[in-house]
């Protein structure tokens, strides 16, 4: 896939019919690379699942024969108040759906998210806001004690991304093909 580079993240547009409209314009196949191919998608997160299946659907409708999907955080299952604008919880759909029912949803033939205990490994401390993926945040009432944009933890995310991608490398003896600097496909 190639990657329109002005395009920006879609899960922060207002309405899903502008959400769709972007992933559309955002992501295009080179049916020559992956028409018959098992594919590998890794993402640093689903939020409302609109990329994700809007990815899936782009990547069957070029012939993929195997789609499994894996995000580099575990499932966003609570709205973020301490920097990163997200949805309300009924919006986020790790919150109204099992992994099972969205892998159904998505249409994909595995999915996986990584684990809380991996991410503290990763991240190599326990010292950072959670709230996103546990409900549990550092402070009582994050929505009217921080309104959102006050602390900024999309940093956990971006090393995340950088560690996932440089353990993948590892693992496969070389670099994926990229289809953004933030989602990958793996092509086999």
């Amino acid at each position: 896939l190639i990657k329109n580079r002005y395009i920006g993240r879609s899960f922060i547009v207002p309405t899903q019919e502008m959400r769709e409209r972007i992933v559309n314009l955002k992501l295009n196949p080179i049916l020559s690379e992956i028409k018959g191919k098992r594919v590998v998608i890794i993402d640093d997160s689903i939020v409302r699942g609109t990329t994700s299946k809007r990815l899936v659907k782009i990547l069957k409708d070029a012939g993929v024969k195997e789609i499994h999907f894996r995000s580099v955080s575990p499932p966003i299952i609570a709205p973020c108040y301490l920097g990163i604008d997200t949805p309300s919880k009924d919006d986020l759909i790790s919150a109204n759906m099992s992994v099972e029912e969205l892998r159904d949803y998505l249409g994909v033939n595995s999915l996986e998210f990584l684990s809380m205990d991996n991410l503290k490994v990763i991240l190599g401390s326990s010292n950072h806001c959670f709230g996103c993926f546990t409900e549990e945040y550092p402070v009582s009432n994050p929505s009217t004690q921080y309104p959102s944009g006050q602390v900024d933890c999309s940093s956990i995310i971006s090393v995340l991304v950088l560690k996932s991608f440089v353990f993948i490398k590892n693992l496969l003896g070389g670099t994926p093909r990229f289809i953004s600097q933030i989602t990958w496909s793996l092509i086999v």
